[in-house]
């Protein structure tokens, strides 16, 4: 259930007395605890619907109970038979935290790296994208300047990118491989800062 405004509403067998439950102390609502939730109740009558409206946001992941008290009455002056008591969880906080590149291989500045078919990968602090985890995002290029073409997947168990070239690449030179701020986390959170390395290959 969505912390914010809430739909907190009680339907009646029959139209009711309005001044015996729009109160306090007669529809309540609280939180884990017993701490009262504070908040304002309407009733429609064209509906018998009450609405409680909280003043402010819910806790995320909190169960709150709902009771709507025998102090309720229809238009005859009947009471409610017993009290009607009902329970939510509102939803988990969402995930704003940006994403982060917590190793790589080979490791930055690494030497004598092989030239065949060798492991170039970013392991992430979270489980990511795998359609932002592509080769528009994750590039290798030559010192010079030149771009490697290769294929790139994404291992979700292990939360890793891998970038695998096409070909063998060149003997002793200096490779930068980059994971770009365009991969993002399963909530949408994209990688904050872009994240580069080089190693160079054997001789």
């Amino acid at each position: 259930v969505s912390v914010s405004a809430p739909n907190i509403t009680a339907t009646f067998s029959e139209p009711i007395d309005k001044t015996t439950v729009v109160t306090a102390a007669s529809f309540t609502l609280v939180g884990q605890g017993g701490t009262a939730v504070a908040g304002t109740i309407t009733y429609d009558g064209a509906n018998n619907k009450a609405t409680f409206t909280p003043s402010a946001n819910l806790a995320y992941s909190t169960i709150y109970s709902a009771t709507i008290k025998t102090g309720v009455k229809d238009l005859y002056g009947n009471p409610m038979a017993s009290q009607k008591t009902w329970s939510f969880t509102t939803a988990a906080q969402p995930d704003t935290t940006a994403p982060t590149v917590t190793q790589v291989t080979p490791a930055d500045s690494a030497t004598s790296v092989s030239i065949s078919v060798p492991n170039i990968s970013a392991v992430f602090s979270e489980s990511m994208d795998s359609s932002t985890i592509n080769t528009t995002n994750f590039k290798l290029t030559a010192q010079a300047g030149s771009s490697v073409t290769g294929t790139v997947a994404y291992d979700s168990t292990n939360k890793k990118a891998s970038f695998t070239p096409s070909s063998d690449l060149s003997y002793s030179t200096v490779y930068i491989a980059s994971v770009e701020t365009g991969v993002k986390d399963s909530s949408a959170n994209a990688l904050a800062i872009r994240k580069t390395w080089s190693f160079t290959t054997a001789s």
